[in-house]
């Protein structure tokens, strides 16, 4: 589980480093700006991430490795605070004068999720 969990958030870091950060990033200004645009972002870009996060929990789920909860709201967790810290450092800037080691940030997000999410302590 936990490197399940981890193989997807690096797949996701690296989608984002590759250009889907950039495409976000434009789709949500463009989003916001334009009435109507909403539902269309969401339902072209956020969804498929989130739908896919949702089915590899599910898969978790159905192998007794993490507890019941919805998925998609699990994969929200998982996957906001990797979007927003794409934001922060790359579409903003932030790398330049707020670095964050990514790899660190990939360890915490997974390492809370597991305790969250697990049926049991890694290990047991």
């Amino acid at each position: 589980f936990p490197a399940s969990i981890r193989a997807a958030l690096d797949h996701l870091a690296l989608g984002l480093r590759v250009g889907v950060g950039q495409m976000l990033a434009v789709g949500l200004i463009e989003a916001l700006r334009q009435p109507g645009l909403g539902e269309v972002f969401v339902d072209a870009s956020l969804e498929p991430i989130l739908g896919a996060m949702a089915d590899r929990l599910r898969q978790h789920q159905t192998r007794g490795e993490m507890r019941a909860a919805d998925p998609r709201i699990a994969a929200i967790q998982l996957v906001a605070p990797l979007l927003l810290a794409d934001l922060h450092q790359q579409q903003l800037g932030g790398a330049a004068t707020h670095p964050l080691p990514m790899d660190h940030l990939l360890d915490q997000i997974t390492q809370a999720f597991v305790r969250a999410y697990a049926t049991a302590a890694p290990g047991d």
